[in-house]
C-alpha cells in the first residue's frame, strides 16, 4: 500500500473562492505562500516564496471560506494531486484533509454553531516534524 501526505504552514495568498455544487458539494479554492528565508555564503539574505494551489471540499472547504481571508497563517495536511488543464497543461493542487487555523479567527457572532477550535498563535514545539 502506498501513502503520499503534504504538509503546509503558510499564509493564504488569494482571494478565496468558494462554490456550491447543485447536488450538494462544495470547494473552497486558494493560494498558500510559503516563505523561506536564509543568508548565503556570503552573509547576503534572500527570502523566497512558493506557492500551491489548493482545493478544500465540502465541510472542510467550508470552515476555510467561513472563518479566514486572505493573509491569515493557515497549516493544512492533504495530498498532491495533478490536474490536466484545458490548455493540456499540467497543474499541481493540493486538495486539503486536514486544516488547522493557526491565527486568530473573525468569529461570526450570529452564528450559533461555531464549535472550531484553535490556537491563537501555534508554538513551533506543537508541530508535527519538531523532534526536541
Amino acid at each position: 500500500m502506498s501513502y503520499q501526505r503534504i504538509l503546509l504552514r503558510g499564509n493564504i495568498g488569494s482571494e478565496l473562492r468558494y462554490r456550491e455544487f447543485p447536488k450538494g458539494d462544495s470547494v473552497c479554492n486558494f493560494s498558500v505562500a510559503v516563505n523561506e528565508a536564509y543568508t548565503d555564503r556570503s552573509g547576503k539574505k534572500h527570502s523566497k516564496a512558493t506557492w500551491f494551489q489548493c482545493a478544500a471540499w465540502n465541510e472542510i472547504g467550508k470552515r476555510i471560506n467561513q472563518f479566514t481571508k486572505k493573509g491569515d497563517s493557515i497549516f493544512i495536511e492533504g495530498k498532491m494531486t495533478f490536474n490536466k488543464g484545458d490548455d493540456n497543461k499540467i497543474y499541481p493542487q493540493v486538495v486539503v484533509h486536514l486544516v488547522d487555523f493557526i491565527g486568530r479567527i473573525q468569529q461570526n457572532e450570529d452564528s450559533e454553531n461555531n464549535n472550531v477550535k484553535t490556537k491563537e498563535t501555534c508554538p513551533e514545539e506543537d508541530l508535527p516534524w519538531n523532534i526536541g
